[in-house]
């Protein structure tokens, strides 16, 4: 409810939606059996979990939360614009908008604006990265090129015109397959 509030007022904020969900994820997993003060307290190897479906569910559901939320993202954009969204200006007036809307880190979104073709070229790639996103559900390889690409994408977002979406970054851990860098299996 208290997440929900700063939308009442004249501002929409992306990111919040994906916290609450992360939150309802969490609080219905078993992540206390390996992340909590009691898992630390555990001495033998025995009492430790172990693999199953059980610790994997929460996980994959953070998957399919966070490509949902891009690939509606997508679906949009083609909604409402077509195809106007990589041939119109939009892209250039929003880089242009940056300074006024948001904080960017450089001028670099206002240079890339006052070209109208590279803005467009650019508005073609995170449209084509959100319809992607549904492949890194179901393709090993897929996911390890879209999600890096979904990363530098939200990164040059933060560059250009200024949003954070730090929840977003903050989910992308979902993503890092922990096991794999502990274990040296090499699985995504």
């Amino acid at each position: 409810y208290l997440i929900g509030l700063p939308e009442n007022v004249p501002r929409i904020d992306h990111s919040d939606a994906i916290v609450v969900f992360g939150l309802g994820v969490m609080a219905l997993s078993r992540a206390a059996d390996t992340f909590s003060v009691d898992a630390l307290r555990r001495a033998t190897a025995e009492d430790a979990p172990g693999v199953s479906g059980e610790y994997t569910w929460p996980i994959r559901a953070m998957w399919v939360v966070m490509v949902t939320i891009y690939f509606a993202a997508g679906v949009t954009k083609l909604v409402t614009a077509g195809l106007d969204w990589i041939t119109s200006d939009n892209l250039s007036n929003l880089l242009m908008l940056g300074p006024v809307t948001g904080a960017p880190l450089t001028e670099l979104g206002q240079a890339i604006g006052r070209h109208r073709m590279l803005s467009s070229g650019l508005a073609a790639l995170p449209l084509t990265i959100e319809l992607s996103m549904p492949f890194a559900l179901l393709s090993t390889v897929a996911r390890r090129i879209l999600v890096p690409c979904l990363f530098i994408m939200q990164a040059a977002i933060r560059v250009l015109m200024g949003p954070g979406f730090t929840e977003f970054f903050i989910c992308g851990l979902f993503w890092i397959p922990w096991g794999g860098l502990t274990s040296g299996s090499r699985r995504l």
